[in-house]
Formats: C-alpha cells, structure tokens, sequence
C-alpha cells in the first residue's frame, strides 16, 4: 500500500461492522472512517502506509486493557449506526420539516390583509 492507495470503504462498513462486534478498528483516515470511528476511542486512525498500520496494530496487541476497552466502546459507539437508530434520526428530521412548513404556512396566513368577512385579499 502506498501514500496513493485508494480507501475502498466510502461509507465505513466494514469499522462498523467491527465495532459491532465489540472489536477496536485499526483503519485509514478518511472521511467515512472519521464519521464513525473516533481515534483512540474506539480505535485508531492511520495514515494509509504500511508502517503506520503495523505499528498501531503493535500497539493494540501490546496493550491488552486499552484494547479491550476500546472495543467495548465500539459496541456500544455502534449502536447509534443501527438501522432503527438511523431511521429515528430520519423521522425526526421529516417531522422538524413538516413543523416548520406548518409553521411558516400558519405565518404567512395571518399576514394576508383581507376584506372583513369576504376572505378576499384588498
């Protein structure tokens, strides 16, 4: 792999699907991996080089406790990608929309000047 390798992953899947299996990731920056995996929290974020992935997988399997919670993290950091999670998220932005066109319809109605009990605008 060199400094112009390609990340293939575009959304992250294959760190969420670690993380959902309690394990940290080791994975190059980019910024699906960054919408997902926080570095030394649930895992950690290299650069796309040989040696900075060797030295940080070195590091995870040197440091056991750390490694172990950082997995533990990931489970639970996982959770919030869920398909229900994610569906939440989507229906509180369409129902903030629909609030806020209501709200905006319901203002622009009380601003129209209308002729007493015609309903007509003057």
């Amino acid at each position: 792999m060199s400094s112009r390798s390609v990340v293939t992953d575009t959304q992250g899947i294959a760190v969420l699907e670690a993380m959902a299996c309690g394990l940290p990731s080791v994975a190059a920056r980019s910024a699906a991996v960054a919408g997902v995996l926080r570095h030394e929290r649930e895992g950690l974020i290299v650069d796309p080089e040989p040696a900075a992935f060797a030295a940080a997988l070195q590091s995870l399997l040197e440091n056991t406790l750390e490694c172990s919670a950082m997995g533990a993290r990931a489970r639970h950091r996982a959770v919030e990608f869920s398909a229900a999670a994610c569906a939440e998220r989507v229906v509180a932005v369409y129902a903030r929309a629909r609030a806020d066109r209501e709200s905006t319809r319901a203002a622009a109605t009380e601003q129209l000047p209308c002729e007493q009990g015609t309903g007509r605008a003057k």
